[in-house]
């Protein structure tokens, strides 16, 4: 049943990142995913700012909503990722309610910081998109706060972290973080 669930990855990006983004890939090259993969690229016009991310953000909203897939992860380009993550998410996603929001992080700053990997049904990303096509870059703002309080008690977290956050500046403004409880190797 678990190879029959169909996945996809939407990795949002923005060409100053292509040496992080880069990094990003090549991890997840090192790990057992072999599903469907699409790259949403923010326009590169101006400097990076939040509301091109919003922009960014939004279209890959858009790109999971219009999945085919059974379950779409959303990650940013800046992780790294566990070496039996498409096996650990197909494991998940059998015991997850189809209307969930599943977060494959767990800050190391609180439980409303990281959106670095969300996992949802494609009903569940046209709900969100709904929502995020009419708001403003300020509304968005944390990506992670919004997605959170919109989501309410359909988001749930797994346990232990199947990416990890790549320190580096954030555009956001966030403090350098991590996640918790991080296993490179854990396998389900």
């Amino acid at each position: 049943m678990l190879e029959k669930l169909a996945l996809e990855m939407v990795m949002y990006t923005c060409p100053e990142r292509q040496n992080t983004r880069a990094a990003t890939l090549r991890s997840l090259g090192e790990t057992d995913w072999r599903s469907d993969f699409r790259l949403v690229t923010d326009c590169g016009r101006g400097s990076p700012s939040l509301a091109r991310m919003a922009t960014t953000f939004v279209r890959a909203l858009d790109a999971a909503a219009s999945s085919k897939a059974d379950f779409v992860v959303v990650v940013e380009d800046d992780v790294r990722f566990n070496r039996y993550f498409e096996h650990n998410v197909r494991e998940w996603c059998e015991r997850i309610a189809p209307q969930s929001i599943g977060s494959l992080y767990h800050s190391s700053l609180s439980a409303y910081v990281g959106n670095q990997a969300i996992v949802a049904a494609p009903s569940a990303w046209r709900a969100l998109w709904t929502v995020a096509h009419l708001r403003s870059a300020e509304q968005l703002q944390p990506f992670d706060r919004w997605l959170r309080r919109t989501a309410g008690s359909r988001f749930v977290i797994h346990r232990p972290s199947l990416v990890d956050h790549v320190a580096h500046a954030s555009t956001c403004g966030h403090p350098l973080h991590h996640a918790v409880g991080f296993d490179p190797w854990w396998r389900a």
